[in-house]
C-alpha cells in the first residue's frame, strides 16, 4: 500500500499552537487503541506534529492535551497523503488495463497514425473526394437515386440546374404549356400533330400568332374537317376550283349569265386535240381549251363542241 508523510498543524481554542499534546491516528474503520499510531511533534515548529510513511487511506484523530494516554475523539473522515490524490485522479473502469502498457514513443506514434482508422474511413474519404472547396458534395458523392423529393426544398430547383432539353414531354402536367409559354412562330408544320385540324382546334378562334406562317399542311386537316363556316366568304376563287368540279347539277337554272362570270373567273384545262377526245367521265357543260385547234370547246350529249352562240342549253343538257 502507498505511504504518505503526514503533517498537520494544531492550535488550542485560544488559538495558540498546541504544545505538549499527544495525538494518534487510527484507520477509520477502527477506535483508538486500535492500529493507533502517534504522532511526532516537531521540535522547531511549535503546533506542528508528524508522521512518516503513514499508510495512504481515511482516519481518525485522537488527542489528549494534557499528554497523557487518555485521548479522545477530536476529528475523523480525513483523507491522507498525496498518494491518495495521485490514485484518486487515476481511477476510471479502463486503468487496470492501461496499467499493463508500457507507453514509449514508438507506441504513441503507432497509436497517432491510427486516430482516423475506423470502420467508415473509406466512406468519409470518398465523400471528401466528392466535395468542392466549400464542402458541398458533387454528383459524384450522391448515390443514384438518394435525392428524392422530400430531400429538395421548395424552388431549389432554378434553371441553370436543370440540363439543356432535360425536360421532356411526360415532365409536363396536362394543361401546364399554355399562350404565355410559346413564343410566338415557334409552332412549325413539323410540331404539329398529323390531322390535328378538324379534331376540335379552332384556329380563327384560337391565338394564331404562336403558328409559323405556311405551318399547317395538307397532311395536319382531318378529311371533311373543312366545313362551310371555316371558309371565309369569297375565299374560293375560280383557281381555288379543279377542273371540271362544278357539274351542271351545282348551277340553278337561269343563273348564270354572261355578263355574272368575270375574265378568268372559270378556270379552263388546256389540252390538245389529242388528249382533248381521250378526256373521259367529263360531265355535259365541261370546258376545255383545245390548244391544236386554239379555241374553247364543250362537253355536250354530241360530243365535244366548240364554244359559239349557236350553243343552247338543250345541246348542253
Amino acid at each position: 500500500m502507498a505511504t504518505s508523510k503526514f503533517i498537520k498543524y494544531f492550535s488550542t481554542t485560544a488559538g495558540l499552537p498546541l504544545t505538549g499534546a499527544r495525538i494518534w491516528v487510527v484507520p477509520q474503520a477502527d477506535s483508538y487503541p486500535t492500529n493507533a499510531i502517534e504522532l511526532t511533534a516537531d521540535g522547531t515548529r511549535d503546533g506542528i506534529y508528524y508522521h512518516n510513511g503513514l499508510d495512504d487511506g481515511e482516519v481518525k484523530i485522537y488527542i489528549d492535551p494534557a499528554g497523557g494516554s487518555s485521548p479522545t475523539l477530536f476529528l475523523e473522515n480525513i483523507y491522507v497523503g498525496e498518494e491518495r490524490l495521485t490514485t484518486l485522479a487515476h481511477t476510471h473502469s479502463n486503468k487496470a488495463l492501461l496499467d499493463t502498457f508500457t507507453q514509449t514513443e514508438a507506441n504513441l506514434s503507432d497509436a497517432v497514425s491510427k486516430k482516423h482508422a475506423h470502420a467508415s474511413l473509406s466512406k468519409v474519404e470518398a465523400l471528401a473526394a466528392n466535395a468542392d472547396s466549400s464542402g458541398a458534395l458533387n454528383s459524384d458523392g450522391l448515390q443514384q437515386w438518394s435525392v428524392t423529393s422530400g430531400k429538395i426544398c421548395s424552388n431549389a430547383v432554378s434553371t441553370e440546374s436543370i440540363w439543356d432539353l432535360n425536360i421532356t414531354t411526360d415532365k409536363l402536367a396536362n394543361g401546364s404549356v399554355t399562350n404565355a409559354k410559346i413564343a410566338e412562330g415557334t409552332i412549325t408544320g413539323d410540331k404539329l400533330n398529323a390531322s390535328i385540324i378538324g379534331n376540335g382546334l379552332n384556329l380563327v378562334s384560337e391565338d394564331t400568332t404562336y403558328i409559323e406562317v405556311g405551318a399547317i399542311g395538307e397532311g395536319n386537316i382531318l378529311d371533311d374537317a373543312i366545313t362551310t363556316d371555316k371558309i371565309l366568304d369569297g375565299a374560293v376563287t375560280g383557281f381555288k376550283l379543279d377542273p371540271f368540279v362544278i357539274g351542271d347539277g351545282l348551277v340553278q337554272d337561269g343563273d348564270t349569265g354572261v355578263i355574272s362570270l368575270s375574265y378568268a373567273a372559270v378556270p379552263v384545262p388546256n389540252y390538245s386535240q389529242t388528249g382533248r377526245l381521250a378526256l373521259t367521265g367529263i360531265p355535259n357543260g365541261g370546258l376545255v381549251w383545245d390548244t391544236t385547234l386554239n379555241y374553247l370547246c364543250v362537253k355536250t350529249n354530241s360530243g365535244w363542241e366548240k364554244v359559239a352562240t349557236s350553243i343552247i342549253e338543250e345541246d348542253i343538257h
